[in-house]
């Protein structure tokens, strides 16, 4: 790699902030993926697909800026490299999708980029940070429930009902998996036992992406 990621990390971040996306989209590899937690729906999967996102951001946020905290960390291979950021953005437009209205609130935060490389090209962005930090400060909400309110309790509530349903699809589940097993066929386990008939499983293995003989074995 002739360029240095870190050079390319921060020329990534200049050319957004200066809104250039030409140049931005050119220094990603045609199959980028972009994992980001405030996207609705990550990752976005090509360039076209960042440029849209990156314009809904901006659309929503026009004074949208990133600001890179260094140091960068890049390892020895060169082919990945950690930015820690700070942002900070004033939600003024609808920010679509999903359509979320104009707050008109500031927010600031941190987070990190970690970039990886295939040769001088960005093909992988993963963007990490609390999305209730940012939620927040945009909405001017405590999302948190302050420890021991009543917003916790009923919180701790919902969870253990959830809970309570998840155990018992596990459940379930295991005993459908038992039910199944006990009718396999001790000779051949790609054929399960009904009454006096072995016939074909629907579970039989698969080997060397060809699937095993069926039979149908009949016990005198």
């Amino acid at each position: 790699m002739a360029t240095h990621p870190a050079e390319t990390a921060h020329a990534l971040l200049a050319a957004w902030n200066a809104r250039d996306f030409d140049r931005f989209v050119s220094m990603l590899a045609p199959d980028i993926e972009w994992y980001d937690l405030g996207m609705p729906h990550p990752p976005a999967h090509g360039r076209q697909a960042v440029r849209d996102f990156s314009h809904s951001v901006l659309a929503a946020f026009p004074d949208f800026e990133y600001v890179i905290e260094h140091p960068l960390c890049v390892d020895p291979d060169r082919n990945r490299c950690v930015a820690l950021w700070r942002i900070s953005a004033t939600h003024t437009g609808v920010l679509s999708p999903p359509d979320f209205s104009p707050t008109g609130r500031r927010a600031t935060l941190r987070g990190v980029d970690v970039f990886e490389f295939r040769g001088e090209e960005v093909c992988r962005i993963l963007s990490l940070f609390d999305p209730i930090i940012a939620a927040e400060q945009l909405t001017g909400m405590a999302l948190r429930p302050p420890p021991g309110s009543l917003r916790e309790r009923l919180a701790v509530s919902l969870q253990r009902i959830v809970a309570f349903f998840a155990r018992r699809r596990v459940r379930t589940a295991a005993k459908k998996r038992v039910a199944a097993d006990s009718l396999r066929s001790p000779v051949n386990p790609d054929v399960r036992q009904t009454g006096h008939r072995l016939e074909p499983d629907p579970w039989g293995t698969r080997l060397a992406g060809r699937r095993r003989p069926r039979a149908v074995v009949f016990v005198p």
